[in-house]
């Protein structure tokens, strides 16, 4: 694809060589989302990136239940999750519920000219360079979800956001909060 599609001969060709990248890219797109999907279970390691006032360390939350959200400027159902996630976050996070929501636009700025309407109540980060988050969790399409129990470990994932998925979303939330609270199993001791 090394010529411009400008002069009307070339643009058979033009159309043949960028049909052919476009099929070459989601081949190793889809090659590389499942190569590096979490599964249930997985630990997650260590994660930092830039947050809206400070760097954030998903870390810092152990002990919570984490809700991951990735999201992006153009993406028209983020729009409609943000009220949504404002509400979980103001009904379970007294409960232990953290909203970390991620921002993949490559400008911070398209990210914070997004949220001005909606006054987040929940962490924001920012992966837009190189997007090392949302590569580790296999983000293939957005928005895309992320639940984290309390222990580290991966819940499960949800891609796409769509008003018909609040109940399910909301009983795994409901899930991972109740096992939070659930008292630690008695250890007994031997007497003597």
């Amino acid at each position: 694809m090394g010529r411009l599609c400008f002069n009307l001969k070339y643009i058979g060709n033009c159309i043949r060589d960028t049909a052919r990248v476009a099929g070459a890219l989601a081949i190793v797109l889809a090659a590389s989302s499942v190569a590096h999907a979490v599964e249930p279970g997985t630990q997650i390691p260590a994660i930092r990136m830039p947050g809206m006032k400070a760097p954030l360390d998903l870390s810092t939350l152990r002990g919570k239940v984490i809700y991951l959200d990735f999201w992006a400027s153009w993406c028209g159902p983020c729009r409609e999750s943000f009220p949504y996630m404002n509400d979980l976050q103001k009904r379970y996070g007294p409960s232990g519920l953290a909203i970390v929501a991620v921002n993949l636009d490559d400008s911070r700025k398209l990210g914070e000219d997004f949220m001005k309407p909606y006054n987040p109540a929940f962490t924001i980060g920012f992966d837009g360079s190189g997007g090392y988050v949302a590569k580790f969790f296999g983000v293939t399409g957005l928005p895309a979800t992320v639940l984290i129990g309390s222990d580290g470990r991966v819940i499960d994932q949800h891609r796409g956001f769509r008003s018909e998925d609040k109940p399910e979303i909301e009983a795994r939330i409901q899930s991972a909060l109740a096992a939070l609270a659930a008292p630690a199993p008695a250890v007994a001791t031997a007497r003597p």
